[in-house]
């Protein structure tokens, strides 16, 4: 796995988008897939009985305990998200996994040309970069110009269209970054085979309670929610809007209830040492 370096800060922040790639390596990328074909189906599986709607997602979290950790778990983005947002206290703001298929025409066209702030945030968009939301786009597989690359435009261009933007066509392994402020639109799947998968997710800033896409305080009963959070570390917890160890919040009388609700939820012990 490749670093983000501030090399990298410096171009999201002017651009509003950077393309790393071949982030991941070879094996990151075959476990990717596999994981991918657990939550959603390639075209092979498919093509004899396509889905109606050929731009497809699945909820969040899924089948998949590797896709579900993945953006929490990578320190890399972390790092990069906080010090893009410069705080140490960021949530997941979205993490869900989609895929197009062989066709698919959905939100396509200069009409579709946006930024997806209006759907993420009670604030209308502003200079200051830090009120934004980080987004980090992997590409498991080759995304050829016929396999619907995302298109993207730079803070510079005023005059957007479909022939001037940066297509993220990009080998395996390949990541695209950008926030909520970022111009983007689909593109339509010329080719005739194969998929194009998108997983990874997007981070916000914890103080900016305005902003998000989708929530998951609604999930505390959920087993695959559960699973997630009985895998995670304190410290990464505190992504998904858990209080941090030290919190009033966590008692002998609490902890008990937490760990029947998400079993093995003090294992390390960081919560109960806190504990007076």
């Amino acid at each position: 796995m490749k670093e983000l370096t501030d090399d990298h800060l410096a171009e999201l922040i002017e651009n509003g988008f950077v393309i790393v790639e071949k982030f991941f390596d070879e094996e990151d990328c075959k476990r990717g897939v596999e994981e991918m074909h657990k939550v959603l189906k390639p075209w092979s599986e498919v093509k004899d009985d396509p889905p109606e709607n050929l731009c497809t997602f699945t909820t969040w979290p899924g089948p998949s305990l590797w896709i579900n950790r993945f953006a929490i778990t990578n320190d890399t983005f972390v790092a990069f998200a906080k010090k893009y947002l410069q705080t140490e206290h960021i949530h997941l703001r979205s993490g869900t996994p989609f895929v197009r298929y062989p066709g698919c025409t959905h939100f396509t066209g200069d009409g579709s040309i946006h930024i997806d702030n209006i759907n993420n945030s009670l604030l209308p968009e502003c200079n200051d970069h830090i009120f934004g939301q980080i987004g980090f786009w992997s590409h498991l597989e080759d995304v050829g110009l016929d396999n619907a690359p995302l298109h993207l435009w730079p803070h510079s261009e005023k005059n957007r269209t479909l022939e001037n933007a940066t297509k993220l066509n990009v080998p395996a392994g390949s990541i695209g970054i950008f926030t909520n402020y970022t111009w983007h639109s689909a593109s339509v799947f010329t080719g005739t085979d194969g998929q194009r998968y998108i997983w990874g997710g997007s981070f916000g800033r914890a103080d900016h309670v305005w902003e998000g896409f989708k929530h998951y305080t609604d999930l505390g009963n959920v087993p695959t929610f559960i699973e997630l959070v009985c895998s995670l570390t304190p410290t990464q917890r505190e992504m998904l809007r858990f209080p941090a160890p030290g919190h009033r919040y966590y008692t002998k009388e609490s902890l008990v209830k937490l760990e029947e609700r998400y079993p093995g939820f003090d294992e390390s012990g960081e919560y109960a040492k806190n504990i007076q």
